[in-house]
């Protein structure tokens, strides 16, 4: 798993780590969110590497959503406390690596560029035309 067990939810009541999402939909009464995970599911095992040349660019170095704490009025309420950790503001840094497992993958990573900001980087732009380049 990409996360591990570390906690992605914590309330009153109990944690829930990323192991734990069918009981986390369970318990917030969240059917649709519950069999939209059963579809998913598989996906999220074992990230198997495409099975053509890849190229995976990401960005670390903004503070990125990790984790929640509630306290009473889960699940209505808003958190109590908000963890972060690295990434781009909006994908974390261990969701963006996942691509590193993959043999052969040419990794860019780009260094305090916001998510939607990728796109528009220089540096991006720059590695987009030097793959073109060397395709051509």
């Amino acid at each position: 798993a990409v996360f591990g067990a570390a906690p992605l939810v914590t309330t009153p009541e109990r944690t829930y780590a990323p192991t734990q999402y069918a009981d986390f939909f369970a318990d917030i009464g969240w059917r649709h969110g519950a069999q939209v995970y059963g579809q998913v599911r598989s996906l999220l095992r074992g990230f198997a590497p495409p099975g053509v040349p890849t190229h995976c660019v990401y960005a670390v170095g903004q503070r990125t959503e990790r984790n929640y704490t509630y306290g009473r009025g889960w699940p209505d309420a808003q958190p109590e406390r908000v963890g972060h950790g690295d990434g781009d503001g909006t994908v974390n840094v261990e969701s963006a690596e996942v691509c590193r497992r993959w043999p052969g993958t040419n990794v860019t990573v780009l260094r305090g560029v916001a998510h939607m900001d990728i796109v528009k980087d220089g540096d991006f732009i720059a590695a987009v035309e030097a793959l073109l380049a060397d395709a051509g």
